[in-house]
C-alpha cells in the first residue's frame, strides 16, 4: 500500500497532534489524563484531516474546522482557563509529582532505603505514605533526619509512614506535618509511635 504525499502529511499531523496531546495531559494530570487527551486529539485530528482533504470543502467549512481544532487544542493545553477548579487539581498533581520524585531520589541515594516505597492520595491535602522496611532503627533515624532536611519539598503534604524494622520486627508508624497551621505539630515534633 502506497501513501500519497498528502496521506503521509496527514499521518504525520495526526501522529504529532496525538503525541503532543498525550505529553501535555500526562504532564498536567498524569498518565490516565494523557491517554484521554491522546484519544480526543486522535479523534479530532482524524476528523479534521478527512474533512480538509476533501477537495470540494467550502472555505467556510475549512475555517470552521480549523477554528474548532484551535479552540479544542487550547482547551486541552490550558484547562485552567475553563475552570478554576481544574487549576487546583493541576497544582495538587504538581505537588504530588514533586513529592514522589523527591522521595524516589532519596530512596535511590542510599541502599538502606532500597525496600521503601511511596504512594500518594489527593484529598484536601496531599497524603504521602512511605511503606516498606529498613534494616534497623538507625536506618529509620537516618531516613527521618533526611526527610526533615528536605522539608521544603513537602510543604503542602502530610507525610505518613508505616515501616517495618527488620532487626526487631517492630512496625514504626508516624507522620510529619509540613506547611500546616501553627495549631498542628511542626515537623520537628512529628508524631512517632512504634508497635
Amino acid at each position: 500500500m502506497r501513501f500519497s504525499r498528502r496521506g503521509l502529511k496527514n499521518c504525520c499531523l495526526v501522529g504529532g497532534f496525538t503525541i503532543a496531546a498525550f505529553a501535555r495531559g500526562n504532564y498536567l494530570l498524569g498518565q490516565v489524563a494523557g491517554i484521554a487527551y491522546a484519544l480526543v486529539a486522535f479523534g479530532i485530528s482524524i476528523f479534521i484531516t478527512s474533512e480538509l482533504s476533501q477537495r470540494a470543502t467550502a472555505p467556510g467549512h475549512r475555517t470552521f474546522c480549523i477554528t474548532a481544532t484551535v479552540l479544542v487544542s487550547l482547551a486541552l493545553s490550558f484547562p485552567a482557563f475553563i475552570s478554576s477548579d481544574i487549576q487546583i487539581s493541576l497544582e495538587q498533581h504538581a505537588v504530588d509529582r514533586a513529592a514522589r520524585t523527591e522521595l524516589n531520589l532519596l530512596f535511590a541515594s542510599d541502599p538502606r532505603f532500597a525496600d521503601l516505597h511511596v504512594s500518594t492520595n489527593q484529598l484536601k491535602v496531599i497524603n504521602v505514605t512511605i511503606s516498606g522496611s529498613v534494616e534497623n532503627s538507625e536506618a529509620f533515624d537516618l531516613l527521618h533526619s533526611r526527610l526533615l532536611d528536605r522539608a521544603e519539598h513537602f510543604s503542602d503534604c502530610i507525610l505518613h509512614w508505616s515501616i517495618l524494622d527488620r532487626s526487631s520486627s517492630a512496625s514504626i508508624d508516624g507522620r510529619l506535618y509540613f506547611g500546616t497551621p501553627p495549631s498542628e505539630p511542626s515537623p520537628t515534633n512529628s508524631v512517632l509511635f512504634t508497635r
